[in-house]
């Protein structure tokens, strides 16, 4: 088979030095399928015969005759052919300019897509209330567009503001794969959602092909080589992955022959297989050396968009969410991010990399990894990456393991319990899982993780993290000098775990098994599920408190020296109040606010409690505490000589008839 390949390559591909002669351009039509945005039809092979006189009575002249740039441009379009990556991948085009005119893979650039849309003037206090609210629940990001409110002054900014645009940018990047989501925080309308979604059209593919092929011919007069003729053309082909039925219609078009002793299947077949042997060979005998991009990337080209490969890459982008042929082409952007420079302006990637999509499942069968074991342990926290989720969801119940996790951070998970059978499956849903909580808990070191490991109890974890069963690494910062919240959840979930009555009192008493958080992977401890509540539920946060401390109703007889219960008394306005809620302090003491009171003393204090002066953001308030108000309304009728000019307010009774009703 090998010798065979060997002569149908030497048969096309050496020794032709091809004449400067041009091709007139003919328009053949093909047999093509529509080719849609982001794809490639699939030509018939049936093709008519070209009603034009041969090229040259001698096959191997027409393998040296060289089409023009635009003959060559136009057989790409009727052919359907639109994969600049894989083609620049073939041409040899740095991978620096590749993923430049592909950007839409970069998080920040597809953010900045959106702001780019948003309406100005943008207030940023509103966009963080929309981020930490239901369904983003991204609160850690939340925070951090608050405090970029503060240094803009709390003021809504104006389209001149590229400066705090470009860290908006950043601050947003990790719900980049949200977009709709995001969207709709932004206030972008469901049009100008479908138009970014769009994202590369067909013509910005067939412009990229164009200016790729500009650049070949460029490069290649600039370093003397000859022009590429119609053989030259059909190896680019072989090389840009393309399936034997688009090889076998550009060699009709051309009237190019087909190698000896094979079809156009058979010589595509067999050039891809032997390709793969020759790099297993070198695998086994040098397995420390570079593998070429080129190679590699067809070695892995049928790997691309599946789920792990990305992950394995370290990007963390939700596969869900995209098509397969951007799932395609950020698989090729991954393993561009990851090239190297290697002699003669060629690239490649290290066998680090190679073995970390061998040893998840990502590379053909055949290629040998240090199994995880061997692998040199960690000694130092770094930033969680992508690729650590593979190995977390190793073993049994990984969902159950991530869920649990995702309550001690508070990034609450409304978890979807489908069937998890197999244990594909149940990976699947774990690696969603670690999708969230990275988006959530954008600071995440796996320091941290290996802290919150061992206070969950699950040392194998730490193990399948750090490669070292008594790792322990401390991160660079702490938990609660990133995010409050993250360390209230961290104590939390320590203190749950030691009061398994009260909690399930609490669920009882509150009828928290219809609750969204209570869902939860099959197994999770009550403890684990009210933890999951509360991240989700702020009011319910403090009720728990109360709950724990046992905090009594009210005292209705503290009153004020006019007679009237400071209790029914918002503490900014010294009024009564119209709309109470309830605010609850780190320390478990709950305190009524007029509603529209606090919002506006929160701008104007950078969003503080006045009381406390500990941080509390609108989002945190919870609904209107109704039963509260209904005791203010009976305390006011009952009361009507402590009124202003001894009346009832019209907001509650509209006359002194209506408070006499009442009483």
């Amino acid at each position: 088979m090998i010798d065979s390949m060997r002569r149908s390559l030497v048969y096309f591909f050496q020794g032709l030095h091809p004449h400067q002669t041009q091709v007139t351009p003919v328009n053949v039509p093909l047999q093509a399928g529509a080719a849609g945005p982001g794809q490639q039809s699939q030509p018939g092979v049936d093709l008519p015969a070209r009603s034009v006189q041969a090229l040259a009575a001698d096959p191997l002249h027409a393998l040296r005759v060289v089409p023009s740039q635009e003959d060559v441009l136009r057989l790409f379009q009727q052919l359907g052919f639109s994969d600049p990556l894989g083609l620049g991948l073939a041409l040899k085009v740095s991978p620096g300019y590749l993923l430049s005119q592909h950007g839409w893979w970069n998080p920040v650039y597809r953010v900045k897509r959106l702001l780019l849309k948003a309406r100005f003037p943008l207030d940023l206090v509103k966009l963080s209330c929309a981020l930490a609210a239901a369904p983003l629940h991204a609160r850690e990001t939340a925070i951090g567009v608050h405090e970029l409110a503060g240094r803009a002054g709390y003021q809504p900014v104006g389209e001149n503001w590229l400066h705090f645009r470009e860290q908006l940018a950043l601050i947003l990047a990790p719900l980049a794969d949200e977009q709709r989501l995001l969207g709709a925080a932004l206030g972008l309308t469901t049009d100008d959602m479908d138009e970014i979604r769009r994202g590369l059209t067909h013509e910005d593919r067939e412009n990229s092909i164009r200016q790729l092929l500009a650049i070949d011919a460029r490069r290649r007069e600039e370093q003397g080589a000859p022009p590429r003729s119609c053989g030259d053309w059909l190896r680019v082909m072989d090389w840009t992955g393309a399936d034997s039925t688009m090889v076998e219609a550009m060699a009709r078009h051309w009237q190019l022959p087909c190698p000896a002793d094979y079809n156009w299947q058979e010589h595509q077949c067999a050039f891809h297989e032997g390709l793969t042997r020759n790099l297993l060979f070198e695998h086994r005998y040098h397995p420390e050396a570079a593998v070429p991009l080129d190679e590699v990337f067809l070695v892995l080209r049928s790997f691309l968009a599946q789920p792990g490969f990305l992950l394995a890459l370290d990007d963390g982008s939700d596969p869900c969410r995209l098509t397969e042929q951007e799932r395609r082409d950020l698989g090729v952007c991954c393993l561009l991010r990851h090239a190297r420079p290697q002699g003669r302006g060629g690239q490649s990637i290290s066998r680090a990399c190679l073995y970390r999509l061998v040893r998840h499942g990502c590379a053909p069968h055949g290629f040998d990894a240090p199994p995880a074991h061997q692998l040199p342990a960690e000694t130092a926290s770094r930033r969680l990456c992508p690729s650590d989720f593979l190995s977390l969801v190793e073993g049994d119940n990984p969902q159950r393991q991530a869920f649990e996790v995702a309550a001690a951070l508070g990034a609450g998970v409304r978890y979807r319990p489908d069937k998890c059978g197999s244990a594909h499956q149940r990976q699947e849903q774990a690696l969603l899982l670690w999708r969230w909580i990275d988006k959530r808990i954008p600071w995440l070191e796996t320091g941290h993780l290996v802290q919150l490991f061992r206070q969950l109890g699950h040392p194998q974890l730490v193990e399948q993290l750090t490669h070292d069963p008594d790792s322990a690494i401390s991160p660079a910062r702490a938990v609660h000098e990133h995010s409050a919240q993250a360390a209230v959840f961290m104590r939390l979930a320590e203190q749950l775990r030691k009061l398994p009555e009260r909690v399930q009192a609490f669920i009882d008493q509150n009828n928290l098994v219809l609750h969204p958080g209570y869902r939860a992977p099959e197994g999770t401890a009550q403890a684990v599920r009210l933890l999951s509540c509360l991240a989700l539920d702020a009011p319910l946060l403090g009720q728990w408190r109360a709950f724990r401390h046992g905090v009594p109703v009210p005292d209705t007889q503290d009153k004020n020296h006019e007679g009237i219960p400071f209790v029914f008394l918002c503490p900014i306005t010294f009024s009564y109040m119209q709309a109470p809620v309830a605010v609850w302090t780190t320390n478990g003491i709950r305190k009524h606010f007029d509603k529209e009171a606090l919002l506006q003393t929160l701008r104007i204090t950078q969003y503080r409690n006045p009381l406390t002066n500990e941080i509390l953001f609108p989002w945190q308030l919870g609904d209107v505490d109704e039963a509260h108000r209904e005791r203010i309304r009976q305390w006011r009728a009952q009361h009507p000589e402590l009124e202003p000019d001894n009346e009832a307010s019209g907001l509650f009774f509209g006359n002194r008839e209506g408070a006499a009703g009442v009483q």
